[in-house]
């Protein structure tokens, strides 16, 4: 896979209200990370500049495997999302260096 190609697929966050699971649908496009409540969803919710932030393994959770993106800037809050499986979690990881 080029790292130029859009690169996509649902993660899973805690909601910071709820503190529930909750799956959003990802999409990595260049500098920008696109944000979408469900797969088929039209437009994205959010849309993240990726521009000097970087991505980080963090913990095992509940048999999923999380990543933190990390702004030195503090333009958007650090997020902690998690992958179904080890391999994605090191893909999006490589994906978003």
């Amino acid at each position: 896979m080029h790292k130029n190609e859009p690169f996509f697929g649902e993660l899973k966050k805690i909601g910071k209200t709820t503190g529930t699971w909750q799956t959003r649908f990802y999409v990595l496009r260049d500098n920008l990370l696109y944000i979408h409540k469900g797969k088929d969803a039209k437009l994205p919710n959010h849309v993240v500049f990726l521009k000097g932030v970087f991505a980080e393994k963090t913990r095992t959770l509940k048999g999923l495997f999380g990543f933190k993106l990390y702004d030195p800037s503090a333009l958007f809050k650090d997020r902690e999302l998690f992958a179904a499986t080890m391999e994605e979690r090191d893909v999006w990881v490589k994906r978003l260096e």
